[in-house]
């Protein structure tokens, strides 16, 4: 099973404020930071943004650029004063203008660095800044195992497009998984440009909340002593609804009494895949369905186990976020959530519910407080590994570092 990288278990000691204090011989006081995302819907690159730059924000100006709306997340960011700029781009059509008006940016705005994330904003985003003539310019990668079936054929053409402009636009490319940079580095991608810096967590906002608990259960009108198993997860093939739904089929052919709760868009729609796969198993009391919500924290306390069944990922926050709630998690074997979860849960291979319930039944046979003594563990993992300051802090000195680089050149 795969170990966290040394890097991550000791203690970041990097003084990003005097590595900016020697890169930059301006009048400024901060080098400006440029963030070109496709959305700012709650994704998990969308999160990272968003949890991310108000922490970098007493070493860099940062400003945010999506391609599309402000989504959910462009009020939070500006309530930390990180001003956002929506493109607007509804369709292909609207690329070329999207393209203009970014150079046009960062030629007004002139940038120290650019950061890209996601596919589309890394590819026009990313030609946006070489054009512009910024000088540093980062990739961001947020997948992993591609689920290339899945894909639109646009999105299938823009990461070839990325694949090629790897050689020619970005001086680094950071990858959250390190799946993720075998995967890209197989179908093309400038290997020697990928650096690893993993998603971080907030081990402040995600603990575990009595209360919340006890109203979560009384809210679905599950018994308080009752099991539940959660699954966190957009309507996404790569999601595997289908899988989930079979597992909880074979939990509840054993065990009755376990609930299962399923977060997320478009999963309660009454006319799709995952209410009647639901219905046809004959497990639909069993289920609770609230469809998306902007409350998981909340919510995760209620769970006995996190559930992930998707067949392709690159570093889910959703399991580092019910580990860090104190919950355990069981987890298909795809991207990095083996690495997140370590030995605190069970890792199974994909599109195989039969492995998925048995996993999930042994972690229920334990008594509660063996269960607790897995979620502490699982919460200390997150600490001593993907802490959202020492993520922080990676990303503050990748910056300083590409910013050092341009100034000596």
């Amino acid at each position: 099973r795969q170990t966290a990288p040394d890097s991550l278990n000791s203690k970041v000691t990097i003084n990003a404020k005097l590595l900016m204090l020697t890169a930059m011989n301006r009048s400024r006081k901060r080098p400006r930071l440029a963030v070109v995302i496709t959305d700012l819907g709650t994704g998990g690159a969308e999160v990272l943004v968003a949890r991310l730059l108000p922490r970098l924000r007493e070493n860099f100006e940062a400003s945010v650029y999506s391609l599309r709306s402000r989504g959910d997340l462009g009020a939070e960011l500006e309530s930390h004063g990180i001003p956002v700029n929506a493109l607007g781009v509804r369709s292909a059509r609207d690329l070329p203008m999207a393209m203009r008006r970014l150079v046009a940016k960062f030629r007004d705005d002139t940038p120290d660095i650019v950061q890209t994330h996601l596919y589309h904003a890394d590819l026009l985003g990313g030609w946006a800044a070489h054009q512009a003539k910024v000088p540093r310019i980062v990739w961001g990668v947020h997948n992993s195992g591609l689920g290339w079936n899945t894909m639109k054929p646009s999105t299938r053409a823009v990461i070839r497009a990325c694949a090629w402009s790897s050689r020619r636009v970005p001086d680094q490319i950071v990858s959250c998984s390190q799946s993720g940079i075998r995967t890209h580095a197989a179908i093309g991608y400038q290997s020697d440009r990928f650096v690893f810096i993993p998603n971080g967590f907030d081990l402040e906002q995600f603990r575990f909340d009595h209360e919340a608990a006890f109203d979560v259960r009384r809210e679905f009108e599950i018994p308080q002593g009752a099991p539940v198993i959660g699954m966190v997860a957009r309507l996404d093939p790569q999601k595997d609804h289908a899988t989930f739904v079979a597992m909880a089929a074979r939990i509840h052919h054993q065990r009755p009494d376990v609930h299962f709760v399923l977060v997320g868009h478009g999963v309660n729609d009454p006319a799709g895949e995952v209410v009647r796969s639901i219905n046809a198993a004959g497990i639909r009391a069993a289920c609770r369905l609230p469809g998306r919500r902007t409350d998981v924290r909340r919510l995760m306390s209620a769970f006995d186990l996190l559930v992930s069944s998707s067949i392709a990922e690159a570093f889910p926050l959703v399991i580092g976020e019910a580990m860090a709630t104190g919950i355990p998690c069981v987890v298909t074997d795809v991207g990095d959530s083996a690495l997140i979860v370590g030995e605190t849960g069970r890792v199974v291979q994909p599109r195989d519910p039969e492995a998925l319930a048995l996993a999930s039944l042994d972690l229920l046979s334990m008594t509660p407080e063996a269960r607790r003594a897995r979620g502490a563990a699982a919460r200390l993992r997150i600490a001593e590994c993907f802490d959202l300051d020492r993520v922080a802090a990676l990303y503050a000195k990748l910056y300083a570092s590409e910013i050092c680089r341009s100034a000596s050149n």
